[in-house]
């Protein structure tokens, strides 16, 4: 009994298509990505306080990240993918509650962007927490990200990013 076997390896590759059109995407960010020598903050029970971790701008198109003010100005309108994400550690004592860590919309709460009864970590652990969502933005809309802990507690943010990208129409 005999098989053939197809050649199923093709022939050789054609040549290369042409050169599509530049993108023209919107996104931006900011980053403060494992800085262990990161910022340290002091929390006051029961008082929303902007979190303060953010340390270089990162690339951008459309918008604008502004890391000296911990925030991203929007530029074009438009739906946006927006993320947050924040790495820290207590620096002593027992376990704390934040009660909200949350995006704030021109000084607006996002509930589709934000956490709520987050557990913060004991003295020394490392504890990672992050929220996003679609939201339809307008240029000039500011984003920043908002705490605010059950008890006292001074935490060290050891890695810190703040994306929006806009979706394409």
């Amino acid at each position: 009994m005999t098989f053939s076997v197809p050649n199923l390896a093709g022939g050789s590759p054609g040549p290369p298509g042409p050169v599509g059109p530049v993108g023209t995407g919107v996104y931006g960010d900011m980053l403060a990505v494992f800085v262990f020598s990161g910022v340290t903050q002091a929390f006051t029970a029961g008082v929303p306080q902007k979190i303060v971790s953010f340390g270089t701008n990162g690339l951008s198109v459309g918008v604008t990240p502004d890391e000296a003010n911990d925030r991203l100005v929007i530029t074009e309108d438009g739906d946006y993918e927006v993320y947050w994400q924040q790495t820290y550690t207590l620096v002593a004592g027992a376990g704390f509650t934040f009660d909200f860590i949350e995006m704030r919309i021109n000084g607006t709460p996002a509930p589709e962007a934000s956490l709520t009864q987050f557990e913060g970590p004991i003295a020394y652990f490392f504890v990672c927490a992050s929220a996003g969502g679609i939201l339809s933005l307008s240029a000039g809309d500011v984003l920043e990200i908002y705490a605010q802990t059950s008890a006292g507690a001074t935490v060290t943010w050891r890695d810190a990013q703040l994306f929006a990208w806009k979706a394409r129409s």
